[in-house]
């Protein structure tokens, strides 16, 4: 005869473990959906200041299929580091920058982000943006290598919008995207 040792279940072990396999299953959906709808990438450099700072984490929404003037877009440039800047301008828009100031199909840039600007910021423009592509900008032009400098943004290269700083908790919440569609 063989004896062996049992231990008794107790409710506080079946109310664990009536809790446990579900709250299990729905934290594996959670990371499921989160790894094919959302991303996230570090900012690298200033030129996104004041919004968004150097070292910032950023949670970034990979459906991005319609972008509007103002929102902050993520895409690749080849280099293996994501950049992060703002949508100026749509495709079919005519982009004027003048000392760091946008002017988009004549009218200035709008939108309720801070822009840094200097008078000495490179000029460019009156450009056309091409079909399938954006006219992007830093937030902090006079540091931002951008359209100015690259020319328009492919849509198909565009990785996401960012949506929020998650890190560091000092920088935390939404990012201003202020899209004007017009």
């Amino acid at each position: 005869m063989r004896l062996q040792w049992q231990r008794p279940e107790s409710g506080i072990d079946r109310l664990a473990l009536y809790l446990a396999a579900p709250l299990l299953a729905l934290l594996t959906v959670v990371l499921i959906l989160f790894s094919f709808l959302y991303s996230t990438v570090r900012v690298e450099g200033d030129s996104m200041v004041p919004e968004l700072q150097s070292g910032d984490r950023v949670l970034l929404r990979r459906s991005y299929e319609y972008p509007l003037r103002g929102d902050l877009v993520v895409f690749d440039r080849s280099t293996g580091v994501p950049v992060v800047k703002r949508v100026i301008g749509l495709p079919t828009d005519q982009v004027k920058m003048d000392s760091g100031h946008a002017f988009v199909n004549g009218a200035p840039e709008r939108g309720t982000y801070s822009v840094l600007y200097s008078e000495d910021d490179i000029s460019h423009g009156p450009y056309t943006v091409p079909a399938g592509s954006l006219y992007v900008a830093g937030d902090n032009r006079p540091q931002s290598l951008d359209s100015r400098d690259f020319g328009a943004v492919p849509q198909e290269d565009v990785l996401g919008e960012a949506i929020l700083v998650y890190w560091p908790l000092s920088h935390f919440g939404r990012v201003d995207r202020a899209g004007v569609s017009d």
